[in-house]
């Protein structure tokens, strides 16, 4: 019955040591292929999760650059609107000095002109008043040049003897001869003809040399009549010299005027136009630095969340290599364990199988009654250790 019950826990031991060996195998293969599927999904997620990172840093950075862009054009448009209000209002600034000017010169041409006018209507009221003398002195020079042999007879001169006051002279003369002679009653006698022609050619030689003074002095008045008229002339020259002078510098100021308004026009676009490109220019360094600022903050943080991705992937799947090692030794450990326990069982019924062995063999040295052992027989163990 002792060696049954050693047999049956030698036996016991050594299928509780193979099962459980066997088990603690295939637990520790569960374990371990459940932590390697968790780490590659895991890792799956971590990659996933930095590409996903990535995308969103790109699309930010390029939706940040877009809008520096953006508001970039939006700031061109803006500084050339503004230039061009700019250009508006410089170029209506200089419409009105322009139309200043040009009314300041059309005033002066006005006044000017109405001097010119007052100037020429003095000079034809001084030669309204001085040509007839003029005339006059001319028609009695002429006269007396002819008298004197010195011209031709101006037209409608027939000469002294068919002047007015020559022919009143001498008709007096003659009517006196003729009513004298007709009181004595010889009115057409050869003594009265001869008196009449005596009288005639006395009085053409008493009367002539005071006719010549009379044209003399006829002459002399319009003489001075010309003196005055060209005083009259040369006043009037020195009058419209002093307008045209006043035009003159008029138009001057009224050119120097309007090329210094037209000089600062051009002056104040340039400088308006320079200072509209050096914004232009402004706004797109700073559209092109915001940019690369934002593609560059982009790539880093695309960096980062790649290099922290394959960290937490890599870690992930040193978790799972390390989850699959610890289970796989638990599995050794546990199988170990296992036939350990198994060994020790076995060893406990080796020991009871033993114990009964020698328990008989002591049994069996025992003499009967009354009788004496003559010699020992010792047993062989079932087992030694």
């Amino acid at each position: 019955m002792a060696i049954g019950t050693g047999t049956a826990l030698l036996g016991g031991s050594l299928i509780s040591g193979l099962m459980g060996g066997r088990s603690a195998k295939k637990a520790a293969k569960v374990q371990a292929q459940a932590a390697t599927q968790a780490a590659d999904r895991l890792e799956s997620a971590a990659r996933e999760g930095a590409t996903a990172q990535q995308n969103a840093y790109t699309n930010a950075g390029q939706l940040a650059s877009d809008a520096l862009g953006q508001s970039g054009n939006t700031l061109t448009n803006a500084s050339n609107a503004a230039l061009q209000q700019q250009l508006t209002g410089a170029s209506g600034a200089r419409d009105a000095a322009l139309a200043g000017v040009n009314g300041a010169q059309a005033a002066y041409q006005t006044a000017g002109q109405q001097m010119l006018d007052q100037n020429q209507a003095v000079y034809d009221g001084q030669s309204a008043l001085y040509n007839p003398y003029i005339q006059s002195g001319t028609n009695a020079l002429n006269a007396l040049n002819y008298e004197l042999g010195l011209g031709a007879a101006p037209d409608g001169y027939s000469g002294y003897s068919a002047t007015p006051g020559f022919q009143f002279a001498l008709d007096s003369a003659n009517r006196a001869i003729e009513g004298s002679a007709s009181a004595r009653g010889g009115l057409f006698s050869g003594a009265t003809m001869q008196a009449l022609s005596d009288n005639t050619v006395g009085m053409a030689q008493q009367d002539y040399g005071n006719f010549l003074d009379r044209l003399t002095g006829q002459s002399n008045v319009g003489y001075g009549a010309s003196g005055q008229m060209a005083n009259a002339l040369a006043g009037f020259g020195t009058s419209n010299n002093a307008v045209y002078d006043y035009l003159g510098q008029a138009n001057a100021n009224a050119a120097t005027q309007t090329g210094n308004i037209n000089a600062g026009y051009a002056e104040n676009v340039g400088n308006l136009g320079a200072q509209n490109a050096l914004d232009i220019g402004n706004i797109g360094s700073n559209v092109l630095l915001g940019q690369a600022d934002a593609m560059g903050q982009a790539g880093v943080n695309s960096a980062n969340a790649l290099a922290n991705g394959l960290n937490t992937a890599a870690q992930a799947g040193a978790a799972g290599i390390t989850g699959a090692a610890n289970a796989n030794s638990a599995g050794i450990i546990g199988a170990n364990n296992s036939w350990q326990n198994a060994l020790e069982g076995i060893t406990g019924g080796i020991g009871i199988i033993n114990g009964q062995l020698a328990g008989q063999n002591k049994l069996a040295q025992k003499p009967a009654s009354g009788t004496s052992a003559t010699t020992t027989t010792t047993s062989t163990p079932f087992w030694r250790f």
